[in-house]
């Protein structure tokens, strides 16, 4: 059997291999985890403690359909309670499903048509959720979220076409900021300015493949990981205050699904990835 390697590589590259090392040494890190169980039921997985080495499993959902492992997401609000977006693909619903401390609480989220695979979440300050989705229907990138009172939807972007990837995050103001892939598979970015959206194309030089990730810095400037469709590199994107940068991240590799990534106490990002050719699970700060 293949021999499974995590690796990590910091901004500077050359603390890459001081911080393999300390990857090691770490120890109860906390972690929580959605996962979909092969008998239609959805789970969370999560450690409660941080010097805790046991982890803890629990049934959120057993209304039945597929929830299939792309159509979900998790975040944690103000308390680290957690909440779960998700997609029921034979029920063809979007679903909500979140902690109380106590009990889980599932809802079907309104739409006003199918929704598709694609499910991104994140909690305002206000622990109410924020989702974006696409709309099978009319290809359209809807964005819905939680007022304390009722469901509120619109249309980010029509006509995409088969976009189902992208990621969402939310300012300090809790307005929303959105990166998927647009008409044509260009990278695209779009945020609420409290009274539009404005739309923007960040990457259209090549075909925008699979998961995307987003965040916003300190400044809250937005940087974007992402991978194209035709060439096997690790693709970065970030706004400077004045323009998008577009850099090759990392190391040469066939990267494939699973692109996520943060930011370190200076604003510089790390990645990981999963690398198609050997198998392994990477990462890239």
């Amino acid at each position: 059997m293949m021999a499974k390697r995590f690796m990590i590589v910091a901004l500077p590259i050359c603390l890459a291999f001081l911080l393999l090392t300390a990857l090691h040494n770490i120890t109860g890190i906390s972690q929580t985890v959605a996962a979909q169980a092969p008998i239609n039921k959805l789970l969370l997985e999560g450690q409660t403690a941080v010097a805790s080495s046991t982890w803890q499993s629990e049934t959120v959902d057993t209304t039945g359909g597929y929830v299939n492992h792309k159509s979900t997401s998790l975040a944690l609000d103000t308390n680290d309670l957690p909440h779960i977006a998700y997609f029921n693909t034979d029920l063809n619903i979007l679903q909500y499903a979140s902690f109380n401390g106590t009990n889980w609480v599932t809802v079907t989220v309104p739409t006003d048509s199918m929704p598709g695979y694609g499910v991104s979440l994140a909690i305002d300050s206000n622990n109410y959720p924020h989702i974006a989705y696409h709309d099978d229907t009319l290809n359209d990138l809807n964005y819905i979220h939680w007022n304390g009172t009722m469901w509120l939807s619109e249309t980010v972007e029509s006509g995409l076409g088969f976009s189902s990837y992208h990621a969402i995050t939310l300012d300090s103001s809790d307005h929303p900021h959105i990166s998927y892939i647009g008409s044509g598979s260009s990278l695209k970015y779009a945020y609420w300015t409290g009274a539009s959206w404005i739309t923007e194309t960040v990457d259209s030089s090549s075909t925008v493949a699979s998961e995307i990730s987003l965040v916003l810095d300190s400044n809250e400037n937005p940087h974007i990981g992402y991978h194209y469709d035709d060439i096997p590199l690790l693709q970065y994107a970030y706004w400077d205050g004045m323009q998008w940068v577009l850099q090759v991240a990392g190391l040469p590799g066939n990267v494939g699904v699973d692109i996520d990534m943060a930011l370190d106490s200076n604003d510089f990002p790390q990645f990981t990835y999963w690398d198609f050719t050997y198998g392994d699970f990477f990462g890239f700060p």
